[in-house]
């Protein structure tokens, strides 16, 4: 027993230094005037992040079904599939989903598959998908257990490491947003991508102004321990440049 305590704490430890950096935000704000090369900088990452969407024509279809452009859904997620292909470990995971499942998110509220999705943003999208069904637009009916189970976490796991299941989660979250900050619709794409994307990285539940004053914020990073203020990019800045690019 002292010695699954002692792995406990390990694992927990290991979680929040890989979860600190989005909760520290630097300062410093994005030069609209010096866009980094974002594809020169991230290398091989970001072709296969470009490739994985190319890659699952089945998930724009899905998008597409749901009233959502493809491409603003891929510019979303963009940074955090060039984040997986840099840090993911699958004996890590393995060793997070026992300590979730088990436990809940006290001990392991980490990012799970290509999408990075958290077990509790999956948790709070379930919720208020319940909460506001009648209000979104006509979707897939869904069936959601939010309690804190095990078996409700379990099942959890199971749909976030599910492609399909997080692609799921991703238009939820976009029918979402925009049921919760309406004024968003009229916005060009750009601006609007900007947002949601902030939104998607920062935090769901964080309020319009909050949300506003992280756009141009950079503490987006793909390094496993994130203990440095250099090496850090803005989120919403990646998304936008891979839109505009593959947009053109």
């Amino acid at each position: 027993m002292g010695t699954f305590n002692a792995l406990k704490k390990i694992f927990i430890l290991a979680g929040i230094f890989f979860l600190a950096g989005a909760s520290n935000p630097p300062s410093e704000d994005m030069s609209s005037d010096n866009i980094p090369n974002y594809r020169q900088i991230f290398g091989d990452d970001y072709d296969k992040a470009i490739s994985f969407c190319r890659l699952h024509p089945e998930i724009s279809l899905f998008f597409m079904d749901n009233g959502i452009s493809p491409d603003f859904a891929w510019a979303i997620v963009f940074p955090e599939l060039i984040r997986y292909g840099s840090v993911q470990d699958k004996l890590e995971m393995a060793a997070l989903y026992t300590l979730y499942v088990n436990f809940g998110e006290p001990y392991a509220n980490f990012s799970v598959g290509h999408f990075q999705m958290k077990p509790s943003f999956a948790r709070q999208l379930e919720t208020d998908y319940i909460r506001y069904k009648n209000l979104l637009p006509t979707i897939s009916d869904y069936s959601f257990d939010t309690t804190d189970t095990r078996q409700a976490r379990t099942m959890r796991i199971y749909r976030l490491e599910n492609l399909k299941w997080q692609a799921k989660y991703l238009t939820l979250f976009i029918h979402l947003l925009q049921l919760k900050h309406p004024k968003y619709s009229s916005f060009g794409a750009a601006g609007k991508l900007v947002f949601f994307a902030t939104a998607y990285n920062a935090g769901y539940g964080l309020t319009e102004s909050q949300l506003n004053a992280l756009c141009q914020k950079k503490f987006f990073h793909t390094s496993l321990l994130n203990n440095s203020v250099e090496n850090k990019f803005n989120y919403a800045g990646i998304a936008l440049s891979y839109f505009e690019n593959c947009s053109n």
